[in-house]
This record gives structure tokens, sequence and C-alpha cells, in this order.
């Protein structure tokens, strides 16, 4: 297959990127790879745990909107770039010749050096929503849930859980959202989250999530222990 213009990743800037192209350019030709079959808004990631009702309400497959716009959507993952040939290869076996290529792969989640951290029920933020619907229902039967991280995400997943959980929210730093925001605003929102119920432990590292096949506790530097059903 050949095509003027490939797109690897189909998230918000791999969309618009098409979407963009086919304004600017409706004679070329254009394919959209991604890896996931059921891609998700990210930013609303947080709010399946709370207020919306499911997965589905954050999906962003955008299929109908590709095939309205003559843009082709492979969903596969590439495994090999040749510059100088102009080609990508997939994990099926597809060889695809491009003019122009972008890469709009976006991030993954980074998985932080503790003990434990492959056990079962502990679950990093993918941007899948077949991942997301498996970790929801695990999070739906928890009763207790830790969460390592209080940046924006981590903040956003324990506002929504606080509503019918508890919720334990561990963060190395003297405060969340501490990257992005001055001392006095990530106050305020600790003392948010509180009102909630939220469990803030600031200043706090986590050295191990412990359990035999499935994560039963939250075990911090200095030995202290917080019971979990389900780690975040």
């Amino acid at each position: 297959m050949r095509y003027d213009v490939v797109v690897i990743g189909g998230g918000p800037a791999g969309s618009v990127t098409a979407l963009t192209a086919r304004r600017n350019y409706p004679d070329k030709s254009i394919l959209v790879i991604r890896s996931v079959k059921k891609p998700v808004i990210p930013c609303a990631i947080p709010y399946i745990f709370g207020r919306l009702k499911s997965v589905e309400d954050i999906s962003s497959s955008l299929e109908l909107v590709f095939k309205r716009n003559n843009i082709d959507l492979l969903v596969d993952t590439v495994t090999m770039i040749d510059p100088e040939r102009k080609e990508v290869l997939t994990k099926s076996g597809e060889n695809i010749e491009y003019s122009k290529l972008v890469l709009a792969t976006g991030a993954l989640p980074s998985a932080p050096p503790i003990k434990g951290i492959n056990l079962k029920n502990v679950f990093p933020i993918y941007k899948d929503g077949e991942y997301l619907e498996k970790m929801l229902e695990v999070i739906r039967e928890s009763n207790s849930i830790g969460i390592i991280g209080g940046g924006f995400v981590g903040a956003e997943i324990a506002d929504e859980l606080s509503r019918k959980k508890e919720v334990h929210l561990f963060e190395i730093l003297p405060h969340i959202l501490q990257l992005n925001f001055d001392e006095d605003f990530c106050k305020l929102a600790e003392e948010e989250l509180k009102r909630k119920g939220v469990h803030i432990h600031t200043n706090t590292r986590v050295i191990e999530l412990v359990g035999n096949t499935r994560v039963e506790k939250v075990r911090v530097e200095g030995g202290d222990e917080v019971p979990v059903d389900a780690v975040i």
C-alpha cells in the first residue's frame, strides 16, 4: 500500500492531523494507523470512575468521521519505520509506503520502581477502551483504592472515586499538584479532597505493594502499611 500521508497514532493529535490534512489537501490519500480497537478521550478517563456511567461515554473511535472524509483507518501496531525507503512495517505484516509521515503516538504511563507492581489489581492508566473496561470492573468491586501519584490524573481520579470508595492518595512531594501550581493552590486542592474523604499521604514514598497474587497493602517508607483492594 502507498499513501501520501500516513499518521501513526489515532488519538486527539493524530485524528486532528488527518482531518486537517484532508481539509487542506483534498486530493491526497491519507491513512491513520492506531494500535487500539477502542480509543478514548484521554482527558475524560478519570470521570469513568465517578460521574460517567461507562467507558462508552468517552469513546472517540471516529470511524464514521474518517469514512466521511475519505481517510483510511488501520488498527495495527507499527513495528518499524524505514525513513530512507519511506516505509512502515506493522505487526500484522503490512508494508506501507508514504510521502509524508506524522508521529502522533502520545504518551505511556511510567512504571515506578516499586516491588510488587506486577500484582493483580494494580493498574496503570492506558488510553485503551477495552483495557479500561476490565479495570473499571475491578475498581467497582473494590472498597479501598490506593492511588500512587498526586498529579492531575491521580487527583482527578481520587476526586471521582471519593464519591463511593475509600481512597488513599500517595504523593512523594510535599504537596499534590506541586509540579503544576504554587503551594497555596496545592493546599486548597488538598483541603477540598480531604473534605470529600480522600486520605492524602504527602511526603510519602511507596516502596512496595504487598500481596500474594493480588495487591492487599501499600507499604510506605518507614514501614507503615495501608490495606487496599486495588492500586492505580
